[in-house]
């Protein structure tokens, strides 16, 4: 039986961050290879909050089938569902989201998808404005 951190009982933040890596359904890397170690490293660590990177979107959806005690927030670097994702998860009962919003980094950062100074795919930021549930405290 797989036995998980107690969530912070304090008012210490446990952040983490993640880069999911491609789906891929080739060895040695394989999605479906990685998913259930990643969900036994994540439960163990029990983040109150975890940056994400390179996921797709149905990477998230898997995590978040295998992580009932979080939320997520996130937008396809190429816009809605497509293409990777900066997404930020949080625990539903620490923290409660305030705002959020996305960029990329570009001449236009308001602009889904855009590109400048010489990137092969677009890069781009996802933030979110928390509300500490256990202190009132607010942070981003």
């Amino acid at each position: 039986m797989l036995r998980t951190a107690a969530p912070a009982a304090t008012s210490n933040l446990c952040v983490m961050t993640y880069n999911l890596r491609y789906a891929s359904s080739t060895p040695p890397n394989a999605w479906p290879q990685r998913r259930p170690l990643m969900r036994e490293l994540i439960q163990q660590v029990a983040p109150d909050v975890m940056g994400t990177q390179e996921g797709l979107y149905d990477q998230l959806k898997d995590l978040a089938g295998d992580l009932p005690d979080y939320e997520w927030i996130g937008l396809g670097r190429e816009g809605g569902s497509r293409g990777e994702f900066m997404a930020v998860y949080y625990r539903k009962a620490r923290l409660e989201p305030l705002a959020f919003d996305h960029f990329w980094l570009s001449d236009t950062p308001e602009v889904m998808g855009s590109r400048t100074w010489g990137p092969n795919l677009p890069r781009m930021v996802t933030w979110v404005k928390f509300r500490d549930r256990a202190t009132g405290s607010e942070f981003f």
